[in-house]
């Protein structure tokens, strides 16, 4: 319903005709146009030139995208991972599988004040050498003597083996540090 309202500083018997208020405490804009709702009258249909024009306005603003730039270089991403995952796993098979030697001690005896005995099994496989270095300790754990022990090819996987390390000063402990293959 329209409403007859006097202008300000019009003179009387002049009256401007107003649409009601559609919200409240706003005034409508003479500018505004009404816009269909989304799904209300379908998308907006544009020409092949307007449609041309507005992509080329998006493309100059936010630039443009090569699909097939980005997916060839997803795929070359995917296949250097993949390749660098077989290779690790190539690596980790090759060492899990490949033949060690490994020390372990079963007991020690200190002799005297110039020497500790070491009783330890040496695993290994029968056709090959390992060598293994033994360590004596003091109270405080320091160092006071070092022996290297080769163990030659064997007729048993696992071999006994009792050494002698001559220390410095008293040893409280004797033990095996480590054991490694030393022929193929």
């Amino acid at each position: 319903m329209a409403r007859l309202e006097t202008a300000a500083g019009a003179g009387p018997g002049t009256a401007q005709e107003t649409q009601p208020d559609t919200d409240a405490g706003t005034a409508p804009h003479a500018a505004h146009q009404a816009q269909p709702e989304a799904g209300e009258n379908g998308p907006e249909q544009l020409s092949p030139e307007e449609a041309e024009r507005r992509a080329q306005v998006m493309a100059e603003r936010y630039g443009t995208v090569d699909h097939k730039r980005r997916r060839r270089g997803l795929w070359v991403l995917i296949g250097a991972l993949s390749t660098v995952g077989i290779a690790v796993l190539v690596m980790i098979g090759v060492g899990f599988f490949a033949p060690d030697a490994n020390g372990q001690r079963v007991g020690f005896e200190v002799v005297d004040d110039t020497e500790v005995r070491v009783l330890f099994d040496v695993t290994k496989p029968e056709d090959s050498t390992a060598s293994c270095t033994l360590e004596a300790l003091n109270v405080g754990y320091g160092q006071v003597g070092l022996r290297e022990i080769v163990i030659g090819p064997q007729d048993q996987h696992t071999v006994r083996v009792r050494e002698t390390v001559a220390t410095t000063e008293k040893a409280t402990t004797g033990l095996v540090r480590d054991c490694r293959l030393i022929d193929g």
